[in-house]
């Protein structure tokens, strides 16, 4: 079952001598438990903790029988493989001769003392007096079986490491915690009720249950007004917990000992509903199992406990362990004069003759017999905000050349120094082990479940799901040999055009795939290639679709979702490395025990998911090698190292605030049981808790705390703690915050001559005042690269035209049978950069269909809407043979608009009903504004083309060639609103527009370029028709811009078209501009508003440069430019 090696350090005796030692020990340990005194994994737990020269490496599912345990102790390389040492073991106990082992074990005692031998760690540090408390019990009671209480196994593992600088050996030592006692001595128990015992996790799962189902069903008389919330069921959970840990009976709490009565039958009912349901599931909690274990009479063990008496216990865990154990030794810590120990621990009381060296044992009571010497290893510092201390400590410990695994820094507070601290060092590369370990979702597979749950909670947008591809949060699993890059389906699923909306993603997939497929040959491989890409992401949506239960009516079973999420995570999450791997199986682990059958909302759903994941910790560990260590105050005791760094002790973050319980008073508190600890008390415990921990350390220690909040811009103090150690280091019990501000005149922020990265190098170059010219001329040579983005930085900002602003020369742009739209044509006029981005430089802007929660059709959208409801309503129309009228014709076209509007949303689905409802209402009103419209200006004229199309494809007219003079010709292409005929070869062009009639006037017929469309399709028509009628005297006689929509009013601005001589000049001054490649920005900002390239360009900027730029006479080509102002 396991697989490891055993090692024995050689020592002064002889190889021969210890190398059968090792062998030796684990017999004893093995006659330990052929003859019942332990079961095997206790008596392995006694070699592990017992030789920690000993590398033992066991699997997670084999590490002691418990299934949350694995132990690395990593000190000496192997030399024994386990299966031939076990065979050698069991060839021992054949001869059966436990007198023997017996004899031998003491004299091998005897004779280690003897020849001096002695247990060390790599460090060589003195131990602590409470670890030579417990190396005299266990010198005193050697063959005696112990337990040794701890708070967590990584404290049990300090412990053992310090017991390893001991000179006393110890044997029969099992480490434990109270929980894994109750665990052990449950277990038989909970088998023969056939109940399994549920960790914290699922106890406050189960909560959440009982909360949310109760506020359902208005269960509630107190807390009607509460929030079925994970967060806020956590708050009840603790309380429920306080009451339970006192071992109080819910029925039993008197209602007079509540601020009312209706609160404690709301309480009274929770613990009840609570219980029901873990009885109902076969379950049991923790607190729930010690009281069947004190009901039930649970026997006392022969076995020596040791209970160290900081040892924080509830009450009925006490009554456990007095229950259960006989005889209990307490081993006492450093006591801390002037401070009452906390009501929490398991003795308060130290006998009088236990003494602390430590000069922190008498912070809070002065002794006089302190020394100077004892003071010179404790420094105060301050810093700009909490990154900055953690930069000031990691500046500390390499300007001072520490080693990494001498160092440990105790945080007040979880967050935000753990994820400080992780980013610095992966930044840095610097090894760090954190004791309550970082956030999943710094992980791969936690970030992309965090991508997961913004993708479902924003109605699927692909701009989401692109976005875990870009990052490599995914992979997306190919199909008959040929896979796809996560770039590659990312690029695909953006030019998709599926937007938003679970619904879209199949059908529109198949629908480009199919346009693809008749788009293109089978020798054409590119066109192939990228089927297969559509096919593939095809298959993944459908299996992702296929897994993630889909809403009904907003609602889904919480257990549903939670399954789909995990199967998400499991299949397509990436795994790069071991935390990701960790990561992953934890995120699918928790997530699977989410089994409760709630019905929720969906979104509340993807919220509550969010909330049980984000707590989830990976990468905790205890201290190692050559690592930093970064842990809290409980996890911080018996690590020996010799520099301490203790973080976060602003006032605002310690000793914490005494704010009442938002579900138990302390007022209530007190009434209920002696038993609950009240909030006031916390403060002080914390209090109480660092000042042990700094008593027992031994070294160097650094106190820094935050003196500025740089999210709120206000300045913050010291911790009253930080006063204290002032008053003790500075000798004067009477100081006060003022003179600790003068004694801290140096604040530790952004930059450093010590600075440990780039960033924070310039930073301290740049405000050490080095000249603009010399810091440039440095950055420069350090990096090449940024020579020239100053340069071109510093162009943009002359009054010069450069080609940073698109002047490039003549580089022979124009090419042969170029075909041009008139929207191209007015690009180049409006602004001549915004076409050299676009057309010469193909710099396009995303073409992905943004979500907009109050938006449902975009302008290009609901333009083709209105088109398509126009065509119908003429056509039909003319199959009348009617002339507009609103009262005869305004129940036609609001039914064929209403038809169109529900094709339109089968094909865009809208963000919700009540966006669609607003804007449907304006798209009917837009229709009734054109119908009125179309009946006062109607003169007689025919509808007899709709979106007349030329050089848009090979199907229906080619491009329209219009001749400039000499050699140059335009090629046009467009598509024409609607042809009206006036008279006999006289017609008319209408152009629809669905936004307002800004930039529109009766006065303006070209606007310098910018409205060219009414012209050159008036002159695209007339070709058109003549070559298609063979006539040679058609005429367009105007062009219509026609705004029928609210917005615009229903207002028509009326080109007449005559003489075609300005048009031709126009024309040729648009394409000198191109010839000479002079494309200088806009003059007007007000072309910058919405336009697609503002954050690329950024000529809003350079307002006050830009006519300057325009005007630059060494630049002649710029005379074009400048031509189109003419042209009004």
């Amino acid at each position: 079952m396991l697989q490891g090696t055993c090692f024995f350090r050689n020592h002064a005796l002889g190889s021969g001598y210890f190398e059968i030692f090792p062998l030796i020990c684990m017999a004893i340990i093995m006659i330990s438990a052929y003859i019942s005194v332990y079961d095997f994994s206790g008596c392995l737990n006694i070699l592990l903790f017992s030789y920690p020269k000993f590398y033992c490496n066991i699997p997670k599912s084999a590490a002691l029988g418990q299934p949350d345990r694995l132990y690395h102790h990593r000190f000496r390389p192997t030399c024994l493989p386990m299966k031939s040492f076990l065979r050698q073991l069991r060839l021992f106990f054949s001869q059966q001769n436990y007198g023997f082992i017996v004899i031998l074990i003491y004299s091998l005692n005897v004779l280690q003392h003897a020849c001096g031998y002695r247990f060390e760690t790599s460090n060589g540090q003195e131990t602590l007096t409470m670890i030579d408390a417990l190396a005299a019990v266990c010198t005193d009671n050697l063959l005696r079986n112990k337990i040794l209480i701890v708070p967590s196994y990584s404290v049990g593992r300090n412990i053992i490491t310090s017991l390893a600088s001991s000179k006393i050996p110890v044997f029969n030592l099992r480490v434990e915690t109270v929980q894994g006692l109750v665990h052990e001595f449950g277990m038989p128990l909970l088998s023969g009720r056939n109940e399994i015992l549920i960790d914290d996790t699922v106890s406050r799962r189960e909560m959440f249950s009982v909360i949310y189902k109760m506020k359902r069903n208005n269960e509630f008389e107190y807390f009607t007004d509460i929030q079925p919330t994970p967060s806020v069921a956590d708050i009840i959970w603790n309380a429920v917990m306080e009451i339970k840990y006192a071992g109080l009976d819910p029925d039993s709490l008197d209602e007079t000992l509540f601020v009312s009565p209706e609160k404690a039958r709301d309480i009274k009912n929770i613990i009840k509903n609570y219980d029901l349901l873990l009885k109902a599931e076969k379950m049991t909690d923790y607190p729930g199992l010690i009281q069947m274990l004190l009901e039930s009479g649970v026997s006392s063990r022969e076995v020596l406990l040791l209970v160290p008496n900081s040892l924080k216990l509830r009450f009925i865990e006490r009554k456990f362990i007095d229950k259960a154990f006989s005889p209990v030794k307490v081993i006492y810590d450093e006591p801390v004069a002037g401070m009452d120990a906390p009501r929490s621990y398991y003795r308060r009381e130290y006998p009088e003759e236990k003494k602390s060296s430590s000069v922190f044992a008498s912070l809070f009571s002065p002794d006089e017999r302190r020394t100077n010497n004892c003071l010179n290893n404790i420094r105060i510092m301050k810093a700009y905000g909490e990154s900055n201390e953690v930069e000031a400590v990691m500046r500390d410990i390499v300007e001072r050349k520490i080693p990494f695994d001498s160092v440990c820094i105790y945080t007040s507070a979880m967050e935000p120094y753990a994820q400080l601290l992780y980013q610095k060092a992966m930044l840095l590369g610097i090894d760090v082990t954190f004791g309550f370990g970082i956030s999943v979702l710094n992980s791969r597979p936690g970030k992309a479940f965090n991508a997961l749950i913004q993708w479902m909670a924003s109605n699927y947008q692909v701009s989401c799901l692109t976005g875990m591809l870009y990052q490599e949060l995914i992979e997306i699993p190919g199909e008959n040999g040929w896979t796809i890059t996560p770039f590659q389906a990312a690029n695909a699923l953006r030019v998709s055009g599926i937007g938003w909306g679970r619904e879209r993603y199949l059908p529109v997939l198949d629908e480009k795939i199919t346009l693809l497929q008749n788009e293109s040959s089978p020798d054409d491989e590119k066109a192939q290639n990228r089927i297969k890409v559509f096919a593939i992401l095809r298959g993944f949506a459908e299996t992702v679709l296929n897994m993630l239960p889909e809403s009904n009516d907003g609602m889904v079973y919480l257990d549903k979702l939670a399954k789909g999420i995990s199967d998400f995570i499991s299949s397509f999450a990436q795994v790069k490395s071991v935390m990701d791997a960790e990561a992953k199986k934890a995120i699918t682990e928790r997530l699977e025990l989410i089994s409760t059958g709630l019905l929720v909302e969906f979104d509340e759903g993807l919220r509550i998911i969010e909330h049980y994941i984000g707590g989830i910790r990976i990468r905790v560990s205890g201290p190692e090698k050559g690592h930093i260590h970064l842990t809290d105050f409980d996890g911080g005791f018996y690590i020996n190292r010799r520099n301490h760094y203790f973080i976060g002790f602003d006032a605002d973050r310690f000793p914490g605030r005494a704010g009442e319980d938002p579900v138990l008073l302390d007022v209530e508190k007190q009434r209920i049981s002696e038993h609950i600890a009240t909030n006031r008390d916390k403060p002080a415990e914390n209090l109480y808790r660092l000042v042990q921990l700094l008593a027992a350390t031994e070294g160097n220690v650094t106190i820094t705390y935050s003196a500025f909040d740089t999210a709120e811009n206000r300045a913050k103090i010291p911790s009253p703690f930080v006063l204290q150690v002032y008053r003790m280091i500075s000798g004067n019990v009477s100081a006060d915050y003022s003179d600790l501000k003068n004694y801290l005149d140096d604040t530790k922020g952004y930059t450093s001559d010590n600075a440990l990265d780039e960033t924070h190098f310039w930073l301290n170059v740049y405000c050490k005042g080095f000249s603009a010219e010399n810091l440039n001329k440095s950055v420069t040579e350090c990096y090449p690269h940024l020579k020239h983005g100053i340069n071109a930085w510093n162009c943009r900002w002359s009054d010069r035209l450069t080609c940073y602003d698109g002047y490039v020369g003549k580089l022979n742009l124009y090419k042969e049978n170029e075909v041009f739209s008139a929207s191209r044509l007015e690009f180049l006029a409006k602004c001549p950069y915004q076409y050299f981005l676009r057309y010469v430089l193909n710099v396009s802007p995303p073409e992905e269909p943004v979500y907009d929660p109050e938006k449902w059709l975009d302008p290009l959208q609901k333009g083709l809407l209105y088109h398509a409801v126009f065509e119908r309503f003429y056509k039909t129309l003319a199959e009348k043979n009617e002339k507009p009228s609103k009262e005869a014709h305004c129940s036609l076209i609001l039914k064929i608009a209403e038809t169109v509007i529900d094709e339109f949303r089968r094909q865009i689905p809208p963000p919700n009903d009540v966006v669609f409802d607003i804007e449907k209402r304006d798209i009917l009103e837009s229709c009734l504004i054109f119908l009125a419209s179309e009946e006062e200006n109607y003169d007689g004229g025919i509808p007899v083309e709709f979106e007349l199309a030329f050089g848009l494809d090979d199907n229906g007219y080619p491009p329209v060639e219009i001749r400039l003079g000499g050699e140059r010709t335009l090629l046009l292409s467009g598509k024409i609103d609607r042809v009206d005929k006036l008279d006999e070869n006289i017609y008319r062009i209408v152009d629809y527009k669905s936004g307002g009639t800004y930039g529109f006037s009766d006065r303006d017929f070209f606007k310098q370029g910018r409205q060219l469309q009414h012209a050159l399709y008036a002159y695209a028509l007339e070709v058109l028709l003549r070559n298609k009628n063979n006539a040679g005297d058609v005429k367009v006689r105007e062009g219509v811009y026609l705004f029928p929509t609210r917005k615009g009013e229903g207002r028509r601005f009326i080109r007449v078209q005559r003489d075609r001589t300005k048009l031709i000049k126009l024309l040729n001054n648009l394409f000198d501009i191109i010839e000479e490649g002079v494309f200088a920005p806009t003059e007007n900002t007000d072309d910058c508003h919405w336009c697609d390239y503002r954050q690329v360009c950024r000529v809003h900027r350079l307002v006050n440069v830009i006519q300057a730029k325009r005007n630059d006479q060494d630049v002649s080509a710029l005379v074009a430019l400048r031509g189109l102002r003419d042209y009004e």
